[in-house]
């Protein structure tokens, strides 16, 4: 073990094994190698373990069993299996989505281990760690050797030092809402071994519902779900004048952006919207989010933030998300108060996307753009139009000819925003 503080005498620990094959009808699930490797090495290390499960690499299957096992005894959950480059391997994004902070040393130095023993593959896998409700969770590969190897040189070693952290947070923490739940575990969901509380308990995780509140005052978060351990999570006072506890203003940033608006963080996970999860170079970029929690503005709207690194520092990059039309509004709350960001109908944080097209651009710009086209995006002095599928870029610099003929596809153009605005 660490030199760290010392670990409990004994952790509880869920297992996960993400198999298609394994779990198919008349599967290999009673030779759960990888399974089997992690357990006897958590029992050789004087832990237990609370359950063992069996599900296909299926979203709904593997959020389903983690929702159970983060609703159960288990102080720790380790998934294996999905973390390569194949289309079905979507165990590290499942997961990520749960996580109220990611763990990127673990990542770092697990593939730096994998290098001394497979070479460049090492690169392949999207291993990862992180913390959920109070839990420590790891996603590894589903080789039996590269779970020993995690095991052994980094999870076993450090486990006990990470809860230990934790539990100097769980006395102040304060009650926070948990992110909403997914449905009932799906039936592919297989139990392998554990209690039956480790196996059938779901996290309750309901959307919390504030009364309006007048402005400078902090929505009180709802009650912590009975039975986890939440950690110290994000609490901001939103202040009329918008300036921190040792009155120092805030000219800019995301906090004095959120300030001005009006917002409080919640902890609750948020959804990436049914708009955007269909370009997946956007997804990528908000699931590396370091942190992700929910933004509720005083008049009612509701976004979900992702901050880069995470939503402790002030420097940090945030991005706020919420479903819209024609896409999904996004602002990127850190420029605050440039305005920066994907506007929408009948407006938002940003400009409405309906405004007169050549006003806006010369007022933005210091010149009109009198073509076709609609209000798309803002960033600065740029301002992108949406005209049919494509997206024209617009400084005033081009003529409206030239801008025309470099115009990108939708979906390409947002992914490039987002890249930037997050700082990737």
């Amino acid at each position: 073990m660490s030199t760290h503080d010392p670990a409990p005498v004994a952790l509880s620990i869920a297992i996960i094994t993400v198999s298609t094959s394994r779990s198919a009808p008349g599967g290999a699930g009673v030779d759960d190698r990888s399974g089997a490797v992690i357990a006897e090495l958590c029992v050789g290390a004087g832990h237990t373990i609370s359950s063992r499960t069996l599900v296909p690499d299926d979203p709904t299957a593997i959020d389903a069993a983690l929702v159970a096992a983060l609703g159960g005894e288990a102080q720790v959950v380790i998934l294996t299996g999905g973390t390569g480059v194949s289309a079905r391997d979507c165990t590290p994004a499942v997961v990520r989505q749960r996580l109220d902070r990611d763990l990127p040393g673990f990542a770092e130095l697990f593939r730096m281990l994998s290098w001394q023993q497979v070479g460049s593959k090492a690169m392949l896998s999207s291993a990862l760690g992180g913390v959920a409700v109070g839990r420590a969770v790891f996603s590894l590969p589903g080789s039996p050797r590269a779970c020993a190897l995690a095991m052994e040189k980094l999870i076993l070693p450090e486990v006990g030092h990470i809860l230990g952290e934790l539990a100097k947070e769980a006395p102040a923490a304060p009650s926070l809402a948990a992110p909403s739940a997914p449905a009932a575990p799906s039936p592919a969901a297989a139990p392998l071994a554990g209690p039956p509380s480790a196996r059938s308990s779901v996290v309750s995780r309901p959307a919390a519902r504030p009364e309006a509140r007048p402005r400078g005052e902090t929505l009180e978060p709802a009650s912590p779900v009975q039975g986890t351990s939440v950690p110290t999570g994000i609490a901001l006072t939103v202040a009329q004048d918008a300036v921190r506890e040792d009155s120092s203003p805030i000219a800019s940033g995301w906090e004095a952006g959120l300030r001005a608006l009006f917002g409080v963080v919640e902890r609750r996970q948020p959804e990436i919207p049914e708009s955007l999860s269909r370009m997946q170079a956007v997804v990528d970029v908000l699931n590396s989010a370091g942190t992700r929690a929910t933004v509720r503005l005083q008049d009612g709207a509701v976004y979900g933030a992702w901050g880069f690194p995470d939503l402790s520092r002030r420097g940090s990059k945030v991005l706020l998300v919420r479903e819209a039309e024609p896409v999904a509004e996004i602002v990127a709350l850190h420029r605050w108060p440039s305005p920066a960001g994907v506007c929408c109908e009948g407006g938002g944080v940003l400009p409405d996307a309906t405004l007169a097209l050549a006003s806006f651009t010369e007022d933005r710009t210091g010149r009109a753009y009198e073509g076709a086209g609609g209000l798309f995006a803002v960033d600065g002095n740029v301002v992108w139009i949406l005209l049919g599928r494509k997206l024209i870029r617009w400084d005033g610099r081009k003529t409206e000819a030239a801008a025309l003929a470099a115009a990108e596809p939708v979906s390409s153009a947002l992914a490039t925003m987002v890249l930037g605005w997050s700082g990737r």
